[in-house]
Formats: structure tokens, sequence, C-alpha cells
């Protein structure tokens, strides 16, 4: 193996991207890049997320736990 290089299956995508990017000069949009990305990949689906498809997992960790204080004082978050 190379130094720097993987089998792995991200890494060939890598590759593949990079390709479609030469000789782009300069991308402007965000689509520019998706459209890159779904050409490249072919057996891949390029999905673009927005903030809203987030979620505050402080929230998610606050419902499925329990905050007591350890030895020190300091504030432990237990885990169901």
């Amino acid at each position: 193996m190379e130094s720097g290089h993987s089998y792995m299956g991200c890494d060939a995508d890598f590759g593949q991207i990079t390709q479609k990017l030469r000789g782009v000069m300069e991308v402007f949009r965000l689509e520019t890049y998706v459209n890159i990305f779904n050409n490249a990949l072919k057996n891949a689906n390029v999905v673009r997320v927005v903030r809203e498809d987030f979620i505050d997992c402080k929230k998610v960790a606050e419902m499925i736990s329990i905050k007591k204080k350890d030895a020190n004082n300091d504030d432990v978050l237990i885990f169901f």
C-alpha cells in the first residue's frame, strides 16, 4: 500500500470527484458542486441538506440522560 492511500471506497470516490474537478476554474454555486459530484459518482445519490435537516443533539442528550455530580462535584451525564 502506498503511503497516504487506502483501498476504502470513499478514497476511490474522492479520486473520481477530483478528476471531474480538474479543468473547472472556479465554482461559485453549491449546485455546481452537486452536479460535479453526481456526474463523478454514478452509484451514489448526492443529497443536499439544509439546517433544518439536523437535530440539536443537546436536547436529545437531555431526554435520554440524567445529570449527576461525581466525586469532584463535576457534572456527569448518565445515559440510558
